[in-house]
């Protein structure tokens, strides 16, 4: 071997090398980019009030959102989404809910709680099951974000 191939070796294993790195730090780039905007999910879920050691009879039907990212976002509405379009909406202000606008912070969440009675009564207003209804939410950048699961997992007949 002679000393300009020695060179020539020294040359494509640091340009080799380099190359790798610099594919890999645009790789770790875009994975922080898009872990740098907020990144939410929703879950409905089942919810009790709880004062001190007395538990409020009425269960609740919860709408849980949370940012997965790190940028923050504002929730501006939130609504549990009939299969044919309707809505119902919360109108009552409870303690445990977040007041709307809520700002999501990066890695945090938000509750919000409508009693099960009144989702049962506005299925029964329009002759559907409350078991096929989904939460959803309404971020301030206009993006909606809905529920994966329906409420079939959570509600019993």
């Amino acid at each position: 071997m002679t000393q300009t191939d020695a060179v020539a070796l020294i040359g494509a294993i640091t340009g080799s090398i380099g190359a790798i790195t610099g594919i890999a730090a645009l790789v770790w780039q875009a994975f922080t980019w898009r872990r740098s905007t907020h990144i939410v999910k929703v879950v409905t879920t089942w919810a009790y009030m709880v004062y001190g050691d007395e538990m409020e009879s009425l269960p609740y039907i919860s709408i849980n959102a949370s940012n997965r990212g790190s940028g923050a976002v504002s929730i501006v509405m939130w609504w549990l989404r009939f299969p044919d379009g309707g809505n119902v909406i919360q109108m009552k202000d409870l303690p445990m809910n977040g007041r709307l606008p809520y700002r999501l912070e990066g890695g945090a969440s938000v509750l919000f709680a409508m009693p099960v009675a009144d989702v049962f009564a506005r299925a029964k207003e329009r002759d559907t099951s409350p078991r096929r209804m989904r939460g959803w939410v309404q971020l301030a950048t206009g993006q909606r974000v809905r529920a994966r699961r329906t409420l079939a997992k959570i509600l019993k007949d």
